[in-house]
């Protein structure tokens, strides 16, 4: 409504004479509002191309707000300034895109899955948010788009593909699309970053909620990895997105228990706390020998997990809740600083 009452304000100042005339002589308000609307459309398409960005800028944020949904000569004019050499600019045109183009569209969510690589952060997010607006029910399509920047040399960008993955999938998604977002995060679990493999176990845990046979075999496959943050990686992905009570996934988690680096061991037995049943004995007993670890950390972590294996309590009511950002992630087992020590 602000939107119509602002045109009629300008076309007015512009020519009042014209604006009386035409709604005297019978063109309707609609009709004349179309006109105006039409006329301001051309007029920051041509804005587009102004050499200041604020112009460039402004005239994205209008077309936006003024164009049809599925405006096919206006997205592809904002599609081409996502290449624009400010940053300012490409943010505005992913946004726009994000509000313009309909759902499925794959030539703009290819575009727009290109710009995770941004330089820019502020991008790259709205890229992710975009994705999200423009996902038709999340296809395959949309999922080979954001997987190919994951190997992308930047971990800065490989982190934003994995937050898009799992950001776009949820319940109502075919279940195969769900499989290969799973199975392309999946593959990253190796990664060299430490921020990337945090960043993965919260999306595997977005991704799978029902314990999936083949995204489990595919991270247990990773459990022996010389990088020991990899293994800590591995073991809490384990522990989010395996079912409690997996018996297979234990048996592969409590072989780490005797992991020679105390962050691999601290991490198996984290997880053995999601995914044991109350009372289990052969867990129990597993956890009871890291009592005599060596590290103090571990030492106290056994203690703890002794405690809620033991009694009736749920553990995961003991539990912090699973983060849902990096903000409220331990993103690397390198620091135990806010640890208690025994």
């Amino acid at each position: 409504m602000r939107m119509i009452q602002s045109f009629i304000i300008m076309a007015f100042l512009d020519d009042p004479l014209f604006v009386v005339d035409k709604m005297l002589t019978g063109i309707s308000r609609d009709q004349f509002l179309f006109a105006q609307a039409t006329k301001a459309i051309s007029e920051f398409m041509v804005n587009l191309e102004d050499s200041r960005r604020d112009v460039r800028s402004s005239a994205i944020r209008s077309l936006g707000q003024l164009a049809s949904k599925g405006d096919a000569q206006t997205i592809a004019a904002i599609r081409a300034k996502l290449d624009d050499p400010d940053s300012y600019v490409r943010t505005c045109a992913v946004d726009a895109l994000g509000s313009l183009a309909d759902k499925g569209d794959a030539e703009t969510v290819a575009a727009i899955a290109a710009k995770l690589a941004d330089s820019d952060s502020e991008v790259r997010a709205s890229a992710t948010d975009a994705l999200d607006q423009l996902a038709h029910s999340v296809d395959h399509h949309t999922v080979k788009a954001v997987a190919a920047t994951l190997e992308h040399s930047q971990p800065h960008v490989r982190l934003s593909a994995i937050d898009a993955l799992g950001q776009l999938v949820d319940s109502k998604v075919d279940a195969n699309v769900v499989a290969a977002a799973a199975e392309a995060v999946t593959a990253r679990l190796d990664d060299p970053d430490a921020n990337v493999r945090a960043g993965i176990t919260i999306a595997l845990r977005r991704l799978q909620q029902n314990g999936d046979a083949k995204t489990i075999a595919g991270i247990a496959a990773k459990i022996n990895h010389a990088d020991a943050g990899v293994r800590w990686a591995v073991i809490d992905a384990l522990g989010q997105v395996a079912h409690r009570g997996d018996t297979q996934t234990m048996a592969v988690v409590a072989d780490k228990l005797e992991d020679p680096d105390e962050h691999v061991r601290w991490s198996a037995i984290d997880a053995l706390c999601k995914l044991a049943e109350k009372g289990d004995v052969q867990i129990i007993a597993a956890v009871r020998e890291r009592l005599q670890d060596e590290s103090a950390v571990v030492k106290n972590r056994a203690r703890e997990a002794m405690d809620q294996l033991q009694h009736l309590r749920d553990a995961h009511d003991q539990m912090p809740s699973s983060p849902d950002s990096l903000d409220q992630y331990p993103i690397s087992p390198d620091s135990w600083d806010s640890m208690p020590i025994a």
